[in-house]
């Protein structure tokens, strides 16, 4: 059986391998922000979509908003810059299974939960995403011969 992949699982793969982004962030890119989180952080969560070929179903679009968060405003908006130029320049070519990228909306909200506000972007970005590649069937161990030995 063929399962759909976890689009936030996607995301924060695949942006936790990217070096530009491990040099500022390492593994600071979460699906749940941590209760007392060091920053710069961010957060990948799916808000919504939907299957765009459902019988069969074999294309998701999933709808993810990422949120930056930054030590200034001018730290926050080059990650979010960043990550929006790495997804759309490496993600096809990763080896993900993704079919298209669409960005959404692009917005500067400083988190008020944070006494001052905490500088803060966030994107939303919408991948189409294919049933991952089944693993091959195992081979009967009674069908596994060792072979002749080697000269």
């Amino acid at each position: 059986m063929k399962l759909l992949p976890d689009v936030e699982r996607v995301l924060v793969d695949f942006l936790r391998a990217q070096p530009e982004l491990q040099a500022e962030l390492g593994d600071r890119i979460y699906t749940v922000l941590p209760t007392k989180p060091t920053f710069p952080a961010v957060r990948v969560g799916r808000w919504g979509g939907w299957a765009a070929i459902s019988r069969p179903l074999v294309l998701d679009e999933g709808w993810c908003q990422v949120d930056t968060w930054g030590g200034t405003k001018a730290e926050a908006s080059h990650l979010a810059r960043l990550m929006r130029a790495l997804i759309d320049q490496r993600l096809r070519a990763s080896g993900a299974p993704v079919s298209a990228v669409r960005f959404g909306m692009f917005h500067d909200a400083p988190d008020q939960s944070y006494e001052p506000a905490r500088p803060h972007w966030r994107f939303d970005v919408s991948l189409m995403l294919r049933p991952e590649a089944a693993p091959p069937p195992p081979v009967p161990r009674e069908l596994v011969s060792p072979g002749p030995p080697n000269p």
